[in-house]
């Protein structure tokens, strides 16, 4: 074993090495990059080539492994949105591994007596702690890598690939931008890099327009973007997902402020004298997420199952969400409604047995318990999802306290009884389902209208209500709120002049707000034929990779959700079709072929299992064809 960290053009001696060496380039060294990392050294292990074998790990930051999202020195109350138990970097029963006992995070936890927050499996950690133990993993796979294998760790991003006879040159922008080639010629490429960089746009909004002196296009790091912010200003955020609660945290929390609870159990906020003046959230639904709970108890779909799916069939292998897939999921919604307010209610359903039961048998004990409790509003989930529907206000502040009530009703199970809403139980379901439809609508399962109706229309609702943050961490925002220091507004316009810099304007009664600072809290999807720069750009222009394309042969429609396309086992397609199984991909580039790749898991969109046994039974059957090697 041989291991090297680089910042340069001097990559040890190759010359040295006994046979003339297999070079593999991971292009991206965060998570994703390094689950395909640990596959190629368990593959090692199993295939036992004795080829000299020099993997290169190219990451933009010197967090390899955790890249800057799971960053070990950001601040403690930047928080998981996934349950401990739900952590674990390596594959369930993998066999083999790269290391002798792989450790899940709660397993870890266990084993470390410095860890300081309380690690139960309902709890969310802190995304500096699952960055260290991201860490130790990788560690481990480094102390246990075969002899014949070589580690390079390149701090710099890769800007292009130019192809050889046997394989890519590199070209790579280093930390100080200097950008120079290569000179291995890297015969296996897996791209792990997460969200490529769009092209600027003008719009008449600023957060699409060039960078300004008072406008923050990105948050991370949060230490040092949010230090921009002055003390007693008025900020502006665009979007009100995790990303917001991470940015009002920086701003609050992260400037010395403390929460404490009080005698009657509130949380309560103490200034420390250095936040800004206002924090005015806003976004084009007007609603912040669902907060999440880390109950363990996993929700058991009734209707949408493989078997129900099995039995629908399909035309050209493509189903229709919204006539075949989305009526199944709205039952398992209303199920779990109903289950929760019969409860309440102890109002005997066959939903409490084992027996098996079909919907028609729900709908018939939805009504006779209607007959009994007349008073009661029945579900809607239309605006469970959109509770904003059908409610008129005549002023911002009228707005503002609405979603405050809806907060403090997300945050308060008793309330919610009271109400009958059981957002808490109701977050659970997509989250079950999501699994399935996941293999369902990979390479083109859907049909492409509907693909496209799903991305634009119920994806981003799904993802509201069932991908919250911590129930924790919104306690803070709406203690932030309440306390004044949050305002949500119904911003409709953006204006940005010389003279009064950003004011924002709201849609409600056009109360006008003048801000000191903007910042961008949405992570946007980017459309491939977006990208201006960049390897992806390069390889586009070069044909050595094509934007895919969900196509209907016999209704000759067509969507490209903006990925790459890839053949089902993650390798390229170029530009005439073929597949390149020199260059496989992972993670955020390939959503749209596949369905949710940010969960911290390497089961899910698994591509580099299959790479990592392509790339080693590549180079045993090498060896085979080779004198002196069988």
């Amino acid at each position: 074993m041989k291991f090297d960290s680089t910042d340069d053009t001097t990559w040890g001696s190759e010359h040295a090495l006994a046979e003339s060496p297999v070079y593999i380039a991971i292009i991206g060294g965060g998570p994703k990059g390094i689950y395909g990392f640990e596959r190629l050294v368990a593959q090692c292990k199993k295939v036992q080539p004795t080829s000299q074998i020099v993997v290169h790990i190219f990451n933009r930051t010197r967090h390899f492994a955790a890249g800057e999202v799971y960053n070990p020195s950001q601040p403690d109350f930047l928080k998981m949105n996934i349950p401990s138990s739900q952590i674990n970097m390596w594959l369930p029963d993998a066999e083999p591994s790269a290391v002798c006992q792989p450790l899940s995070f709660e397993q870890w936890s266990e084993l470390n007596s410095d860890i300081s927050e309380p690690i139960k499996s309902d709890t969310f950690p802190s995304r500096s702690l699952v960055g260290r133990y991201l860490i130790n993993g990788y560690e481990r796979i480094k102390m246990e890598m075969p002899a014949n294998l070589t580690l390079r760790e390149v701090v710099g991003e890769v800007v292009d690939m130019n192809r050889h006879a046997n394989g890519y040159q590199l070209v790579i922008r280093d930390e100080s931008g200097r950008v120079r080639t290569l000179h291995p010629t890297f015969q296996y490429i897996l791209l792990t890099t997460g969200h490529p960089t769009p092209a600027p746009t003008t719009s008449r909004h600023l957060v699409s327009n060039a960078p300004k002196p008072n406008y923050i296009s990105f948050i991370y790091p949060v230490e040092q973007k949010m230090d921009r912010v002055a003390p007693g200003s008025v900020v502006g955020i665009k979007g009100m997902g995790l990303t917001f609660v991470d940015c009002v945290l920086a701003l609050t929390e992260g400037r010395g402020g403390r929460f404490s609870t009080a005698i009657d159990g509130k949380l309560i906020y103490e200034k420390s004298g250095l936040e800004p003046r206002l924090i005015l959230p806003f976004c084009r639904n007007g609603l912040p997420m669902i907060p999440r709970t880390g109950d363990n108890n996993k929700l058991q779909l009734r209707f949408f199952t493989p078997s129900s799916m099995a039995e629908l069939g399909s035309q050209n292998g493509k189903l229709d969400f919204e006539s075949e897939i989305w009526p199944l999921v709205r039952q398992e919604y209303v199920r779990v409604h109903y289950m929760k307010l019969f409860e309440l209610y102890n109002y005997p359903s066959i939903m409490e047995t084992d027996q098996p039961y079909s919907y028609a048998t729900i709908q018939q004990d939805i009504e006779w318990f209607h007959m009994l409790y007349p008073h009661i509003v029945r579900f809607d989930l239309n605006q469970f999802f959109d509770p904003l529907s059908d409610v008129e206000f005549q002023s911002d502040i009228e707005y503002h306290r609405f979603i405050v009530g809806y907060l403090e009703e997300g945050l308060d199970v008793t309330k919610q009884k009271s109400r009958h809403h059981f957002l808490s139980e109701l977050t659970d379901v997509w989250n079950a389902a999501a699994g399935l439809f996941g293999d369902i609508y990979a390479h083109g399962g859907l049909t492409p209208q509907s693909q496209k109706k799903f991305e634009n229309f119920y994806a981003p609702r799904l993802h509201r209500v069932s991908y919250g943050p911590p129930h924790t961490t919104m306690e803070k925002i709406l203690t932030l709120a309440q306390q004044g220091l949050i305002h949500f507004s119904a911003v409709s316009q953006i204006h940005q002049t010389d003279h009064i810099g950003t004011r924002l304007v709201s849609k409600i009664d056009e109360t006008a707000y003048d801000l000191d600072t903007m910042v961008n809290a949405r992570i946007p999807k980017t459309h491939m034929s977006n990208v201006e720069e960049g390897v992806y750009h390069q390889l586009l222009s070069k044909g050595e990779i094509c934007i895919y394309r969900n196509s209907d042969v016999d209704s000759e429609d067509s969507h490209m959700p903006g990925c790459l396309a890839l053949d089902k086992k993650g390798f390229v397609i170029d530009a005439n079709g073929k597949v390149n199984m020199s260059i496989a991909v992972m993670g955020t580039p390939t959503e749209g072929v596949t369905y949710n790749n940010d969960a911290l898991t390497p089961s899910r969109n698994n591509f580099v299992s299959h790479w990592s046994d392509f790339v080693l039974n590549e180079i045993k059957n090498t060896e085979c064809h080779v004198p002196n090697y069988c």
